[in-house]
């Protein structure tokens, strides 16, 4: 017969093991909460990659778009100039880092 002292670790081990598969069953219903916006950022990943393999469809879109406010409102795109200007610098900034990798 084991001593009480052997009978209480074997309890406790097995208090243990039931509330690990109980934990390991949370995160498994959490995670799934999860899918959706992990998706969606992946999704914006791989087209940060695509567009970084293909930049000339980022400046053919940019230019488009100027000459469509260029047509509409000459002084919309003077505006715009200085925001895409502003935009272009600060994703530099933010992406220079990531270009190293």
């Amino acid at each position: 017969m084991r001593s009480d002292p052997e009978r209480l670790l074997r309890l406790r081990q097995m208090a243990l093991r039931l509330r690990s598969a109980e934990l390991r069953v949370q995160l498994a219903n959490d995670a799934l909460a999860l899918r959706k916006p992990i998706a969606l950022a992946d999704r914006v990943y791989l087209g940060y990659l695509w567009l970084r393999e293909r930049p000339h469809w980022l400046l053919g879109g940019a230019g488009g778009m100027a000459a469509v406010l260029a047509l509409l409102k000459p002084r919309r795109l003077l505006r715009w100039t200085g925001s895409g200007l502003w935009a272009w610098r600060l994703l530099n900034r933010l992406v220079g880092p990531l270009k190293k990798t």
